[in-house]
C-alpha cells in the first residue's frame, strides 16, 4: 500500500485544490437547476464550500510559502499581487474580446451605467468594495476578497506568531467580526483564511492524520461521516448551520481528501486530483465563460449531471493547458520573477 509521509506538501496541497475544483464546477453547473433531481440540487448548493476550501488553503499555503519578515512587506505585496493580476488580466485579455467580438456581450450590457470606469475597477479587483454589481464575470468577485485577504495576511501572521494559541481566539472574538461588519466583502472567508494560517504554524491536518491512524481502516468512516454530518446541519440552515460552518466542512474535506491520496493504493488518483489543482485558478478565471456566458448550450445538451460536469471538466482542462503554453511562448513565467527579484525592502 503506498503510504507516503505525513507531511501535507505541496502534492498534497494540489489535490485538495482539486477536489475544491470539482466542487466549484458542480456547484455553479447545477445550483439554480432543480430540474435535475433533488440529489443534484441539494449536493450542488452544499459544494459552494468550495470557497472555503480553496480560502483556508490560500491561508495554509501562503503561511508555509511567505516570509514576511525576511522579504520585507512591500516585497510581499508586490509578488503577491503581480502573480494574482498577471494571470487575471491575461485570462480577461483572452476572454473578454471573445465576449465583445464574436458572442454579443458588450461591456456595456454587463455593466448599470459607468461601464468604463466599472470594468477598470473590476481589472483592479476592487468593484466588490465600491459598487454591488457582479460585472463582466459574476465569478469575479473573489478576486476582490482575496486582495483584501492578502492584505491582511502579514497583520494576522505577526499575531498569531506572538501567541499561536491566544491568537486565533483573539482573531474570532475581535478582529474577525469587526472586519466581517466593516469590510462586508470578506465576510465568511476571512475565518477559513486565519484558520488555514493557524493550521499552518500548527501542523493541524499533520496531527489530525496522525490521530486519525490509530484508527487503521475505520479512520476512513470516521472522516466521512464527520463530513456527511456536518454537511447535514450546513443544509439545515439552523442558528449553528448554513455558511457559518463553512470553515468546518471544508477542513473536514481537505482532512478527507489528504487521507485519501496519502493513503491511497491507486497513484493515479494523487496524480488526478493534484494536476486538476494545478489548473484551478486558471480554470475558477474562465469557466464561468465556458458553461454559462459563450457555450451554455453546448455544455447543458449532454442532460445527465455526470456527463455535463465531466464535459465541461475536461474543456476547461485543455482550455488551460493552452494558456499554459501561451504563458510560454509569451514569457509569462520570466516576466513574473523577474518581478519578484526587484529589489524591494519596504517594511
Amino acid at each position: 500500500m503506498m503510504d507516503r509521509a505525513f507531511g501535507f506538501d505541496k502534492a498534497a496541497t494540489e489535490a485538495c485544490k482539486g477536489t475544491a475544483l470539482l466542487l466549484l464546477l458542480w456547484h455553479h453547473l447545477f445550483y439554480a437547476h432543480p430540474e435535475y433531481g433533488l440529489l443534484t440540487f441539494q449536493t450542488a448548493q452544499l459544494a459552494k464550500v468550495c470557497v472555503a476550501i480553496f480560502v483556508l488553503l490560500s491561508g495554509y499555503g501562503l503561511s508555509k510559502s511567505a516570509d514576511v519578515s525576511k522579504q520585507g512587506l512591500l516585497a510581499f505585496y508586490v509578488g503577491r499581487f503581480a502573480k494574482l493580476y498577471l494571470n487575471y488580466w491575461l485570462i480577461a485579455a483572452i476572454f473578454i474580446p471573445i465576449g465583445v467580438l464574436l458572442m454579443s456581450r458588450p461591456l456595456s450590457g454587463a455593466y448599470n451605467g459607468h461601464a468604463g470606469i466599472k470594468f477598470l475597477l473590476q481589472m483592479l479587483g476592487l468593484h466588490r468594495y465600491l459598487y454591488s454589481e457582479y460585472g463582466y464575470n459574476g465569478t469575479w468577485w473573489y478576486i476582490s476578497t482575496i486582495l483584501g485577504l492578502y492584505a491582511l495576511f502579514p497583520f494576522v501572521l505577526c499575531l498569531l506568531r506572538r501567541s499561536i494559541w491566544w491568537g486565533l481566539p483573539f482573531c474570532v472574538l475581535v478582529v474577525i467580526p469587526g472586519a466581517q461588519s466593516q469590510i462586508p466583502v470578506l465576510g465568511f472567508w476571512l475565518f477559513p483564511f486565519v484558520l488555514g494560517i493557524f493550521l499552518a504554524r500548527t501542523d493541524g491536518f499533520v496531527h489530525a492524520r496522525r490521530w486519525l491512524a490509530r484508527f487503521r481502516s475505520f479512520r476512513y468512516v470516521l472522516v466521512v461521516s464527520a463530513v456527511a454530518s456536518c454537511g447535514f446541519f450546513r443544509q439545515l440552515d439552523w442558528a449553528f448551520g448554513g455558511m457559518r460552518i463553512d470553515w468546518l466542512l471544508g477542513a473536514l474535506i481537505i482532512l478527507l481528501t489528504y487521507e485519501l491520496v496519502a493513503s491511497t493504493r491507486t497513484p493515479a488518483v494523487l496524480h488526478s486530483l493534484s494536476f486538476i489543482g494545478r489548473h484551478s485558478f486558471n480554470i475558477f478565471l474562465f469557466h464561468t465563460f465556458v458553461y454559462s456566458y459563450y457555450w451554455r448550450d453546448i455544455v447543458y445538451s449532454f442532460k445527465y449531471p455526470p456527463i455535463i460536469l465531466a464535459f465541461l471538466l475536461v474543456s476547461c482542462l485543455l482550455i488551460s493547458m493552452g494558456i499554459e503554453a501561451l504563458k510560454r511562448v509569451i514569457g509569462y513565467y520570466p516576466a513574473l520573477a523577474a518581478i519578484r527579484r526587484l529589489p524591494l525592502h519596504g517594511s
